[in-house]
């Protein structure tokens, strides 16, 4: 993500038929390099998920295709 996320923000993974397979609550995140938020979802099959995090600033989703 390019925009920064401040405060409580809710962070969920779907599979492409919109199940989720991930849900954490975090109380800061940012896309820059100085606090960074990652996970591991390498262990799920191949295909198309999308992430999102929402907070009460907004909701921003991005489409991850693991190979």
């Amino acid at each position: 993500f390019d925009e920064l996320f401040f405060g409580r923000s809710i962070v969920k993974i779907y599979n492409s038929t919109g199940q989720i397979i991930y849900s954490d609550k975090i109380s800061a995140f940012s896309a820059s390099l100085e606090n960074m938020y990652s996970l591991d979802i390498s262990k799920e099959p191949r295909g198309v998920y999308f992430v999102q995090v929402a907070n009460d600033t907004g909701l921003r989703s991005q489409k991850v295709i693991l190979k």
